[in-house]
């Protein structure tokens, strides 16, 4: 089932991690094992960039980033993506 689920995501290097990209919020699990999920939220005037990666996105949201790893660290609900990262999750949607 993992297999069937992630085959529906693109693989990415994201933070130097193999991470999944769902550009989309259809056949999204809400986890999955040794996995954290990630919602990308995009800017409010400009639906192609994309501008935090947050544990919950509702509104302007842009895709969604399974990870092996925690990538938002400390007590924090979001983090800021770089312009490289921005790129990187552009050149992929």
């Amino acid at each position: 089932m993992k297999n069937n689920i992630l085959s529906k995501a693109k693989k990415i290097i994201f933070r130097g991690q193999d991470c999944y990209l769902f550009t989309t919020r259809r056949n999204i699990p809400n986890n999955l094992s040794g996995y954290f999920r990630y919602d990308i939220r995009h800017h409010d005037y400009d639906w192609t960039k994309p501008l935090t990666l947050e544990k919950k996105v509702l509104v302007n949201y842009y895709g969604s980033i399974f990870s092996p790893v925690n990538l938002i660290h400390g007590n924090k609900d979001y983090s800021i993506l770089t312009r490289k990262e921005q790129s990187v999750l552009r050149e992929e949607k």
